[in-house]
């Protein structure tokens, strides 16, 4: 198996098997034929490694007679035909092994998510608390907040819930720790949270920070922590207390959850902006103009605009605002990822019925198919892929560049 994930794979393998309808009634000698072979070895390699039978099962398809005679003239059509149909019968023999091997990655190559017995990161943890939190529903009338728990030990999860999967309103700790995981020995085990745990409940519910210490966890990750006055901060002293060691999830996942619980955060969070000088908003600077932290403002000679910090003895630049080009390359960079990654989107839907079902030989298709393949080649498909969590993430960044090149926020995000 080469390094590519299992839908990376698939989408080569589709794509050389589309192309296939598209050489029928040409010869080796075509450069169409050409590039589309080269490009399925290399497809193959990528996939499979250069080792083993795939890439060999597919350099051994005849697409010309392994030998024949010449003749007169007279021979000159029966040779012509002889070509034409060893060309037809080789690209059908093609379709049907690049075909198999689909269905082999299909079947035998295991889904992209994690093992049950494969130790995960505390990262990894704390990115599926987050997919498990999209999956709440508000009660009907209320903003209720999109929770998700785990709950592992040594990297290996032993449950996970999220709010109101079992009943509207019932809290995620409560459904993990009391429904799921009544009969388990959680002693020891860490427990991933994407809010902070709640410490007051209507008699007779158990608030969600007890739960954690009557089943005597050992380690909690907080996602955020609850804007509620009520419970802000009281959920995370009550588990110190208690002696359960505290940590927060990673800081970029952080507005990845706030996002997510905007509408609920909305409800209690008091607006709080920095401000910002007028020599950091505007340009170009005076001589001798200072920043936020009293060192002189200048520009950089690729023109970002920087505080030339003084520390120790050297002098450094901490960016105020990024140059144009490097928000124009950065811009352009995430357009290409994206539309790349809804393009492959687009194709599976369609492969699996999900959307009516297009001839990939189409112009608009196959076009897009060839840029698909710049675009892999440009920046390597290991690095067009992303898990749920950052996936937001870079969409979101592509929005907001987007609204700094002019787009409206309702169109930030087309590609």
């Amino acid at each position: 198996m080469g390094t590519l994930t299992k839908n990376q794979a698939l989408v080569l393998l589709r794509r050389q098997i589309n192309v296939i309808s598209t050489l029928q009634g040409l010869s080796t000698s075509a450069p169409e034929f050409n590039k589309w072979h080269r490009d399925t070895e290399v497809a193959l390699e990528r996939i499979f490694g250069d080792q083993g039978r795939h890439l060999n099962d597919f350099r051994a398809i005849n697409f010309a007679p392994t030998f024949w005679v010449v003749g007169g003239a007279d021979d000159s059509e029966k040779l012509d035909k002889k070509f034409a149909d060893s060309y037809a019968e080789g690209l059908l023999h093609a379709q049907n092994i690049l075909q198999s091997m689909a269905e082999e990655v299909e079947e035998y190559w295991p889904k992209e998510t994690a093992e049950p017995s494969k130790p995960l990161t505390d990262r990894e943890l704390m990115e599926r608390a987050i997919a498990l939190a999209r999956q709440c529903v508000s009660e009907p009338d209320k903003i209720s907040p999109k929770v998700g728990a785990i709950v592992a030990r040594d990297g290996i999860i032993i449950g996970e819930a999220y709010r109101g999967e079992f009943g509207l309103g019932e809290h995620a700790e409560f459904t993990l720790l009391e429904k799921k995981l009544a009969g388990e020995t959680l002693a020891g085990a860490t427990l991933y949270p994407t809010l902070e745990p709640c410490t007051s409940r209507n008699h007779p519910k158990v608030p969600c920070a007890q739960w954690a210490i009557d089943r005597r966890i050992r380690k909690v990750f907080i996602g955020t922590l609850d804007r509620n006055p009520k419970v802000l901060g009281k959920g995370e002293t009550t588990l110190l207390d208690a002696g359960i060691q505290i940590a927060r999830f990673d800081p970029d996942l952080i507005p990845v959850i706030e996002e997510l619980n905007r509408d609920f955060l909305r409800q209690h969070r008091k607006a709080v902006r920095r401000k910002r000088t007028k020599a950091e908003t505007q340009d170009p600077v005076e001589p001798e103009t200072l920043g936020p932290n009293g060192f002189k403002i200048g520009y950089t000679t690729n023109g970002d605009k920087v505080e030339w910090i003084e520390e120790d003895g050297e002098t450094w630049p901490m960016i105020l605002r990024r140059n144009d080009n490097d928000i124009l390359e950065m811009y352009n960079e995430l357009w290409e990822k994206v539309w790349y990654i809804r393009k492959i989107i687009m194709f599976e839907k369609m492969e699996s019925g999900e959307e009516p079902y297009e001839d990939q030989t189409k112009p608009h298709l196959a076009k897009a198919l060839e840029r698909m393949k710049e675009i892999e080649e440009k920046y390597g498909v290991e690095n067009l892929g992303w898990p749920d969590v950052e996936w937001g993430l870079v969409q979101g960044k592509l929005s907001a560049l987007a609204w700094v090149m002019g787009s409206e926020w309702e169109g930030s995000l087309d590609t």
